[in-house]
């Protein structure tokens, strides 16, 4: 069988959420990002790219190198799976 590879993307919250839709802010939450600065590394799905474009005026999107760190599913991401302690 031929192993399947996912491209991964990196998404960095540039923009504060106070102030917008409360959907926004979900949706941020939903993507692993809470505070300005932080990123995150995920699979590049639709589920994914749904959620970058509703907030795309808010995170900046950059692809990862193969070799980089896991990916985060959305499944991981809304239960904080991949969090190492004090991050």
């Amino acid at each position: 069988m031929a192993e399947m590879t996912t491209r991964r993307i990196r998404v960095t919250q540039t923009g504060s959420p106070i102030g917008r839709h409360r959907r926004q802010r979900a949706n941020l939450i939903g993507l692993g990002l809470n505070k300005i600065g932080r990123s995150r590394i995920l699979s590049d799905v639709p589920a994914v790219r749904g959620r970058i474009n509703r907030v795309h005026h808010l995170v900046r999107v950059e692809p990862v190198a193969e070799d980089a760190a896991p990916a985060v599913t959305p499944e991981t991401a809304a239960a904080g799976g991949d969090q190492a302690p004090g991050t």
